[in-house]
């Protein structure tokens, strides 16, 4: 955030809650913004029109197809990195979540649907440890007043069996007394 003071941040701006660059280098931050469905779109799109562009343009067709097949490789890598490993990682920290481990928190750079699910899972994750954190306190505070009304009752309760034991003394002294 440093970089976007006005002094230093010419080519960084705020873009939807990120950091993105300006001028020349902004399609650079775009992957940030783009919404999952044109993350998808585009590789498909690029994956069709490739072959035809290959036709039209006369390439022969063995070439055509370690084109087509070198371009799908291509395709399969920027789709697992930009949908497969997110899901992924937000598959295990759900999972760390729901067992009660205290969640690390992962930021992913983007703000499109799987940076919001992500975003989402981290804040469930701190929410539900700071509800355990605020019952294991309560529970801690009701043990300690628990244990202190335990021992004010067994103090009483002495205390009232030396009161009997002293009305037992001074009936018997006074009983005593009257007999003579």
């Amino acid at each position: 955030y440093e970089s976007v003071i006005p002094q230093q941040g010419e080519r960084r701006r705020f873009v939807t809650g990120l950091v993105g660059r300006t001028g020349l280098f902004a399609p650079l931050s775009l992957l940030q913004r783009i919404s999952v469905r044109w993350r998808i779109r585009c590789p498909l799109f690029i994956a069709a029109l490739v072959p035809v562009l290959l036709a039209v343009g006369g390439v022969n067709p063995g070439w055509s197809a370690l084109i087509a097949a070198l371009l799908f490789l291509l395709l399969d890598t920027f789709l697992q990195n930009q949908i497969t490993h997110p899901l992924k990682t937000m598959q295990k920290q759900a999972q760390s979540v729901v067992s009660g481990r205290k969640a690390q928190h992962i930021h992913f750079n983007r703000v499109d649907e799987i940076g919001q699910l992500m975003r989402s899972i981290n804040q469930f994750a701190l929410n539900l440890h700071s509800l355990v954190d605020d019952v294991s306190t309560q529970v801690k505070g009701m043990t300690d007043v628990s244990q202190n009304l335990a021992d004010n009752n067994t103090s009483l309760n002495t205390r009232t069996e030396e009161t009997s034991a002293n009305l037992q003394q001074t009936a018997a002294a006074i009983e005593e007394i009257t007999v003579c």
